[in-house]
């Protein structure tokens, strides 16, 4: 079963039970206001009808208040029959909080309306946010709409807000925000889905790589941010992934996994044109999150070892030293290339923790060497990340006898 099934099922049982609760007080007030020494309890049974109401419109805003209202007119259809055929004015103070509670529950829906409308509408750009886009998603493919998306992403942008200050940030917003509306008008659904991200939903019937491209060139141009008397000129550097239901997926997230897996393609060849999902994007993706998974493990249980190439002088071609490569090897046997694990390494901080211990490593097995041959050096490969580590260097010391010093600190 769906979400949006499951949603709908919970919403239509509310439904009943606040009917099935408004009746059931409903005919309570109705038996007890027979009685005149129990008649006070009628005012406990209205306002038990009027929580059930409340439970209506809190539960399903829209058909909620319909009903409540619906409920709340027959209640009043009764007390005007009993003063008006009974000639009984006991009733009257009834009669007012009915229509008291009427008021009450389209006030309240118009609130709830507002916050519904406000926990999916993004505050700077006043688009659907994330959440509105699943809502979006959810419908779309419940009602089986084929349709298309474009997942859109300012890769400069953080640079942006640190170069100009958030203002111009939520301008620059703004500025794709109008740009994309004016352009996709009636036939996409422009949403914002994160910091830097936009999406827009496409209906089938449209070109959406033919748009996405158009929209790229657009963005490419220079663009001049005010405000006040300031001025700022900036060039963007966007992206774009497109991916389709039912082509690519049927499942909503799916297909914004796979639309944001076509736009990394495309950031990681520097396109200037958006890129169609494919499956093989996916089970690079799959791998790679494999990978970083093997990468921790071997850290943690040494499936790294080191292998050592030799170096030699240009001058009469001695023996300089040694630089370490590092490699993989899982437990069955299985070799991972450093081409494959260091690539996905470098994308995180797991670089940083590959270069320490390759580091220890060759310290430690080299420390039996250098204790013979003190003139050979070794070279241990280190990423520009662990370059830029204030920390890093403090692990090398600055000696003369440089090599014993390493081995005893880092062993």
């Amino acid at each position: 079963m769906s979400i949006e099934i499951k949603r709908k099922t919970k919403a239509l049982i509310s439904l009943i039970l606040g009917i099935a609760l408004f009746v059931i007080f409903q005919v309570l007030s109705i038996v007890f206001g027979r009685f005149r020494e129990l008649s006070f309890l009628s005012g406990v049974w209205s306002a038990f009808q009027y929580a059930s109401c409340l439970f209506l419109v809190r539960t399903n805003r829209k058909r909620g208040i319909i009903t409540s209202i619906i409920l709340l007119l027959a209640s009043l259809v009764n007390i005007l029959r009993v003063i008006v055929f009974n000639k009984e004015n006991l009733p009257v103070a009834g009669l007012f909080n009915v229509l008291f509670y009427i008021i009450t529950i389209i006030w309240l829906g118009l609130i709830f309306a507002r916050q519904e409308r406000a926990a999916v509408t993004d505050v700077v750009t006043g688009l659907l946010n994330r959440r509105g886009l699943y809502q979006k998603l959810i419908a779309l493919i419940e009602n089986e709409k084929p349709f298309q998306l474009i997942y859109f992403e300012i890769a400069n942008f953080k640079l942006l807000n640190d170069s100009f200050g958030h203002v111009y940030g939520d301008l620059v917003l703004k500025k794709i925000t109008k740009l994309l509306q004016d352009y996709f008008g009636e036939k996409g659904t422009v949403v914002r889905s994160g910091g830097s991200e936009f999406v827009v939903i496409l209906k089938d019937s449209a070109d959406a790589e033919k748009d996405a491209n158009h929209i790229l060139q657009i963005l490419a141009e220079k663009i001049i941010l005010s405000e006040d008397s300031d001025v700022h000129d900036c060039y963007l550097t966007v992206f774009a992934g497109i991916s389709s239901y039912p082509d690519n997926s049927a499942n909503y997230e799916e297909l914004i996994n796979f639309a944001d897996m076509a736009m990394l393609e495309a950031a990681k060849k520097n396109s200037a044109h958006a890129v169609l999902f494919e499956p093989s994007m996916e089970e690079r993706a799959k791998r790679q999150m494999e990978i970083e998974r093997l990468i921790k493990a071997g850290l943690e249980n040494d499936y790294f070892y080191l292998m050592y190439q030799p170096q030699f002088m240009l001058d009469g071609k001695k023996l300089r030293g040694f630089e370490s490569l590092i490699r993989m090897k899982l437990p069955d046997g299985t070799i991972i290339s450093p081409g494959e694990f260091i690539p996905v390494a470098e994308k995180g901080k797991n670089i940083v923790l590959i270069d320490e211990y390759v580091l220890r490593r060759a310290m430690r097995e080299f420390k039996g060497i250098v204790a013979k041959k003190p003139e050979l050096m070794i070279s241990p490969k280190k990423s520009r990340k662990s370059s830029k580590k204030s920390a890093f260097p403090r692990k090398i010391s600055k000696s003369k006898s440089r090599n014993t010093v390493w081995c005893s600190r880092l062993k």
